[in-house]
């Protein structure tokens, strides 16, 4: 799991920085003697921290961070979270990673100071839902496709839900069961598309034996070939299970 860190660049901040710190029971990063670790060269270190896809809780001006880190910023899916809080805490912007955690450590930092978290990322603003954040137990399984349909979905097109999806029910998604664009959840291995968002849902228990001193390899090999054969999602699978008398058999274990 990724660490925490709090980084204050002014004396201004240290009070909110501890504050925050305190609350998530984390270092404080910054040059004064108060930080558990002192900070010589801000982008050097904010730069390390990105990289190792730290969550980073910035107490300062946006400006400034996002001058310290524009050479680092490239893809989304090598973020961490990074929220930046105003350094008498009167504001919190969730400012990279809105659905990797900065949206959601955003709004309990927000709530701890008493305010409103500035959230803007699209699905979270205007339907209450963040369909590339699913919950734990859900995996979408077309992320590529995720921009092209949200594209589509904030041009106005309806939704058709279909199958176990229990947390976008009470979602402001237009939901209309004709709706031109589809979210279904499933256990087999499917393509999705620009109109179709697939959830592979962690339902399966899949049961192993073998005899005793079968090779890991034997085994692996088996069950990669069973899900393949009959389509299923490696990630709706639940659980490993086998009779109590396997329990230390080396192969399962390996599974």
């Amino acid at each position: 799991m990724a660490m925490t860190v709090v980084v204050v660049v002014s004396w201004s901040g240290l009070k909110t920085a501890m504050l925050l710190a305190d609350h998530l029971k984390c270092e404080i990063h910054g040059r004064f003697s108060e930080c558990d670790v002192i900070v010589d060269d801000f982008k050097a270190h904010l730069n390390d921290l990105f990289k190792d896809k730290a969550t980073i809780v910035f107490v300062g001006a946006l400006g400034i961070l996002i001058r310290l880190l524009a050479s680092s910023i490239r893809e989304k899916s090598a973020e961490g979270a990074v929220v930046v809080v105003a350094e008498d805490g009167t504001s919190v912007i969730p400012t990279l990673g809105g659905h990797d955690g900065a949206n959601e450590l955003s709004l309990k930092l927000a709530n701890l100071l008493g305010i409103r978290a500035a959230i803007t990322t699209a699905s979270d603003l205007h339907y209450n839902v963040a369909l590339d954040a699913p919950p734990k137990q859900f995996h979408l399984a077309n992320k590529r496709d995720y921009k092209s349909f949200m594209s589509k979905l904030l041009s106005g097109d309806e939704v058709s839900l279909q199958g176990y999806l229990p947390w976008l029910t009470s979602s402001d998604l237009p939901i209309n069961h004709s709706g031109k664009l589809k979210i279904c959840s499933s256990h087999f291995s499917e393509e999705g598309s620009s109109s179709r968002l697939i959830y592979n849902y962690e339902c399966l228990a899949l049961g192993v034996g073998c005899e005793r001193g079968t090779s890991a390899d034997e085994v692996i090999t088996l069950v990669q070939n069973t899900i393949e054969a009959n389509k299923i999602s490696k990630e709706s699978l639940a659980i490993v299970a086998s009779i109590e008398q396997k329990m230390d058999e080396t192969a399962i274990n390996a599974v």
